[in-house]
């Protein structure tokens, strides 16, 4: 018995998902149909230069509540990466850019309206320019002038502690 097998049960069964899914399609519409979110395991890459830290604002979205939000460059873990390995083919198709990327930074869940992401930050350096590819605009902010409120809620965190670390703060 599989997790999903299990919650089947418990949800009166169906004959359609009596198996666990073989694939992420598969996977979607059975936790759609089981009233489950998606889980999205993501990465996120911390550029910081001169006291400035990489934002990449998103364009219009579906999801509103992540709209126009800046958010750290990377994207989702597909399958049998690393998130390094992630982060570092999402920098080069976003953003047209190589990175070193270094050690984590912090692991963040948020649960959105639609989803849950778990979101791990990484430190890294370019190697390369970026440049701006599928976001509406990607520019440096001084790490003084973070403000958590304009950018995703999942995001929002590590901001925060960016900021606190800037200011000599404890986290």
């Amino acid at each position: 018995n599989t997790p999903y097998t299990k919650l089947i049960k418990q949800k009166g069964g169906g004959a359609a998902y009596t198996a666990s899914p073989s694939s992420f399609v598969q996977k979607a519409v059975f936790m759609q149909e089981a009233g489950m979110k998606r889980h999205l395991q993501v990465v996120g890459g911390i550029v910081i230069q001169n006291g400035a830290v990489l934002a990449a604002r998103r364009g219009e979205s579906k999801y509103a509540y992540v709209a126009h939000k800046y958010e750290f460059a990377g994207g989702k873990i597909e399958a049998g990466e690393t998130p390094p390995q992630a982060l570092a083919r999402e920098f080069a198709e976003e953003l047209r850019a190589k990175i070193e990327v270094g050690e984590r930074f912090m692991r963040l869940t948020h649960e959105y309206p639609d989803f849950i992401v778990t979101l791990d930050t990484y430190f890294c350096t370019l190697l390369t320019p970026v440049s701006r590819t599928e976001h509406e605009e990607l520019r440096f902010i001084p790490l003084a002038e973070l403000s958590p409120a304009d950018w995703a809620p999942a995001d929002a965190p590590a901001v925060k502690a960016l900021r606190a670390m800037a200011e000599g703060e404890k986290l």
